[in-house]
């Protein structure tokens, strides 16, 4: 095998493995809910909301965002963005009267708090208590029948 041949090997492996990267990134991205709901809540992440940190979140259907997404508070409601890395996920921000607090929960020794986003779409959100209680600090989240 000559050189042009290994060069073309290793230049078709790496956009294999781009493209590989962006379909993977597609297909969590429309099992987790995070497509369903940029279709309503697609907007610009203001960094200057932003809560000092990478966070993570469980959604749907076993879908983990672990240290991989940027929250922002404003008035308006709740932003999310991820990391640079992970494509085919818009910025979000979703209003305060789309989110849901459903209930808490012991898993092992940390607390998680399940919220749903989007009164039609409701798309499971869990969070660590920790961060749950950043974003209420600043937000307006209705905790008041959370169990």
């Amino acid at each position: 095998m000559n050189d042009l041949q290994k060069l073309a090997i290793v230049v078709i492996a790496i956009l294999a493995f781009i493209l590989y990267i962006n379909l993977l990134c597609m297909l969590i991205a429309w099992w987790s809910g995070w497509r369903t709901l940029a279709a309503r809540f697609r907007h610009e992440f203001n960094e200057s909301e932003r809560l000092r940190g990478w966070y993570s979140a469980r959604m749907r259907w076993g879908c983990h965002y672990n240290n991989a997404l940027k929250v922002g508070v404003n008035p308006e409601g709740l932003s999310l963005a991820t990391i640079g890395i992970l494509p085919q996920h818009p910025p979000l921000l979703i209003p305060w009267n789309e989110i849901h607090v459903m209930r808490r929960a012991n898993v092992l020794w940390w607390t998680l708090v399940y919220l749903e986003f989007g009164n039609q779409e409701r798309i499971s959100f869990a969070i660590y208590e920790k961060l749950f209680n950043e974003i209420n600090r600043v937000g307006q989240l209705d905790a008041s029948n959370i169990r």
